[in-house]
């Protein structure tokens, strides 16, 4: 990764689960919470009085707590918490249907939106059901709002895609003036978007990207421990001109004891240079690699950046054989689990002409190791 560090988060599947058991889904279901003084949502003049119609309720909803919430867009959520919505009716009650409103990651908005909370909501959502169905693949998604994902999707070539797991991602996390993306998405393995990012830039403005939520229904991340291989497999295709500066690369987000960290793996990389600092060599699985660390040598739970000695544009990574060797060699905690395991690109400048970035196929193939259960 360049020098500026991305923030992003990783929201656990038991989100789901919550969302599923949402009871008789009234305020009184959960407690709305928020640090800031409440400022009314007056959900009836909302609607303009018309009896029957819908409005999209917009929150942040984290251990059982609504904040943020809003009629008018969806807000920024803070950290460990995950963007929902539902559809409420004046005068006649119609089933709600909470789901996650911009899919596993939340990210920061291009400009504040007004928050709002309520004191006593006009409309009372009825219960609560499941997220919506899964996105089919080889329907066409297309975005060019700079928070938006595509799906969630099923996917049998992704190991652990249950159909809220998989996602792919717009991810444009640091917009800048002048920088534009539209991302068309059929499925996790076929998507592309088209950027245009000003000449010279060489900070990170996006990482549109394949996503895989591994976290437990509990809330924590899968253990690695628990896994007897996990291997990735890829094709992908990029501009190759004097002003682009971008790299393929997967963001891999392992914890350990409640502390986060990035590990990514720079698979065709143009003109970027890793956080850090070079501090080793190794070969893995006959792979050479040179070792990336915010902090050193041997840095346990720094940003870690795995670099290919060579480019390549398709291939297959060992991904657990790759992070059990950061844990012998000491930049990764012993019993760490894995979050969220992600492919794409991190795009910097396009030469200020609009280029265009393609993944033609993505995969996951996991198993448990033995005696064990994961999510593969």
């Amino acid at each position: 990764m360049s020098a500026q560090w991305k923030s992003r988060k990783l929201i656990s599947l038991s989100v789901i689960a919550v969302l599923c058991l949402m009871a008789a889904a009234a305020y009184g279901g959960y407690r709305a919470a928020d640090n800031h003084p409440p400022e009314a949502v007056n959900l009836a003049a909302a609607q303009q009085g018309a009896s029957g119609h819908n409005i999209t309720i917009h929150a942040c909803l984290a251990s059982g707590n609504l904040t943020h919430m809003s009629v008018t867009a969806p807000p920024k959520c803070p950290a460990k918490s995950v963007p929902v919505q539902w559809t409420a009716q004046s005068g006649v009650a119609s089933p709600a249907k909470p789901r996650p409103s911009s899919g596993p990651s939340a990210r920061p908005s291009p400009s504040p939106s007004r928050i709002v909370a309520p004191t006593a909501p006009a409309s009372t959502p009825s219960s609560p059901v499941a997220p919506s169905s899964p996105t089919t693949q080889g329907m066409a998604c297309v975005t060019a709002n700079v928070h938006s994902d595509c799906g969630p999707y099923s996917d049998p070539a992704i190991s652990g895609s249950n159909g809220y797991s998989t996602y792919v991602s717009q991810d444009m996390w640091n917009p800048i003036s002048g920088a534009a993306q539209t991302m068309t998405a059929t499925g996790p393995g076929s998507w592309k978007v088209t950027a245009d990012m000003p000449a010279s830039n060489t900070a990170v403005v996006s990482y549109p990207d394949t996503q895989q939520i591994y976290t437990t229904s509990n809330n924590t991340p899968e253990p690695l421990s628990n896994f007897s291989s996990i291997t990735s497999s890829y094709a992908e295709s990029g501009p190759a001109g004097s002003g682009d500066d971008y790299e393929a690369a997967y963001d891999i987000w392992t914890s350990a004891g409640g502390n986060v960290q990035e590990i990514m793996i720079w698979v065709d990389d143009h003109g970027q240079t890793p956080a850090g600092s070079d501090v080793a060599s190794a070969t893995i699985d006959g792979v050479g690699y040179k070792i990336w660390s915010t902090s050193g040598a041997g840095a346990v739970g720094k940003t870690v950046s795995m670099v290919l000695d060579s480019n390549q544009s398709s291939g297959s990574v060992s991904v657990l054989d790759d992070l059990n060797w950061l844990k012998s060699g000491g930049y990764m905690p012993a019993g760490s689990g894995l979050g969220q395991l992600d492919f794409g690109f991190e795009i910097c400048s396009t030469g200020g002409v609009p280029q265009t970035f393609t993944v033609s196929q993505y995969g996951i193939k996991a198993s448990c190791a033995s005696g064990s259960s994961c999510v593969s």
